[in-house]
Parts: C-alpha cells; sequence; structure tokens
C-alpha cells in the first residue's frame, strides 16, 4: 500500500510540474490566477479513482504523512 500511496504521490507532483509550465507558457493564463496545487493531471484523477475504488482517502492518506 505504502508504494501505491508513493506512485500517486509522484503522479501528482508530475502533473502539478507540467501543468505550471503550460501554465507559465500559455498566454491564455497571462494574468490570471492559478493555484497550482489544484491541477490534476488525467493520470492523476485516474490514480485517485484506483484509490477509491481500493477504500483509500487520499486526502487523510496524505495528511498523515504516507
Amino acid at each position: 500500500m505504502d508504494l501505491f500511496l508513493a506512485a500517486i504521490e509522484c503522479v501528482r507532483a508530475l502533473g502539478v510540474f507540467w501543468g505550471s509550465i503550460s501554465v507559465d507558457t500559455d498566454p491564455q493564463w497571462d494574468g490570471k490566477d492559478v493555484a497550482y496545487d489544484e491541477i490534476k493531471s488525467g493520470s492523476y484523477v485516474l490514480m485517485e479513482y484506483l484509490a477509491s475504488l481500493a477504500g483509500l482517502d487520499l486526502d487523510s492518506e496524505t495528511s498523515n504523512g504516507a
């Protein structure tokens, strides 16, 4: 389970990284406030879904330092 949670966090971090690059380089986002931590990639949404099927609450799992 720890490896699965670590993989989810890795996918989340990569999604935020590439999402922030897209926001910073795309003129459509100029002058708009974007909360980078709330960016969710398609891969992360899939991982969230798989975690919910496994009965995991990612918010409580990540807040516990897992």
